[in-house]
């Protein structure tokens, strides 16, 4: 799937219709792109630069929080790659409940967990932030119909509301030096060294090297 062609039905435009910065100097470039409809089934398979995300019921939060280091150190150990939030597996369109307001704290607790939680500690120079507006079914039939066109029943959001308040979130990471992206590691918690974890991507999973012989294996 190549982001760049020109859309179509179920396909994630790159192009923006907004582009900010959050966190100040240092933080990701905030990207809004252009709508999607819920339900709707997305071109978006699985490989080694693209990983997609329903959202558990602990929320966004409790996600960024636990997950996020893990896919930042694989991404940056190997080449790079995008993380989307609000994607069933069948890569039909759920959704988020994240209203434009809440935005900013979006992207402010994934730059508070990538500086505190991926070592060496990242800023908005390795990754940016994208949000795809969600079109929710405003009738019943409309509903029915999403849900006809998915292998997988996804989450009718409980209220009918505005096209502002649900989101597909996007992080892309990117490797700046391919030949220096060899130690990025994920840790549990703030300056916990012990947890510290290198991840990397092989075909369409994050996989861990717990060992120093499996590094020099994985880079030789």
């Amino acid at each position: 799937f190549d982001e760049r062609a020109a859309p179509e039905l179920g396909a994630l435009r790159r192009e923006a219709t907004t582009i900010r910065s959050v966190s100040g100097s240092h933080g990701p470039r905030v990207i809004i792109g252009h709508a999607v409809r819920w339900g709707t089934p997305l071109n978006l398979p699985e490989r080694h630069d693209r990983e997609l995300k329903a959202l558990s019921k602990g929320g966004w939060g409790a996600f960024l929080q636990s997950m996020l280091p893990k896919y930042a150190s694989s991404f940056l150990n190997s080449t790079g790659g995008s993380l989307y939030f609000g994607v069933n597996d069948d890569r039909s369109v759920d959704t988020m409940a994240l209203p434009e307001k809440l935005q900013d704290h979006f992207v402010c607790m994934v730059d508070k967990v990538l500086s505190n939680c991926v070592r060496p500690p990242l800023d908005g120079r390795y990754y940016d932030v994208q949000f795809f507006p969600v079109s929710v079914p405003s009738t019943d039939e409309e509903a029915s119909a999403a849900l006809r066109r998915t292998r997988l029943n996804a989450r009718i959001p409980a209220q009918r509301a505005q096209l502002a308040e649900f989101h597909i979130a996007k992080i892309t990471f990117y490797v700046q030096d391919v030949f220096a992206a060899r130690g990025y590691e994920a840790l549990a918690g703030p300056g916990d060294d012990a947890s510290a974890v290198m991840y990397v991507r092989h075909q369409a999973s994050s996989i861990k090297l717990t060992t120093p012989s499996q590094v020099a294996a994985w880079y030789r």
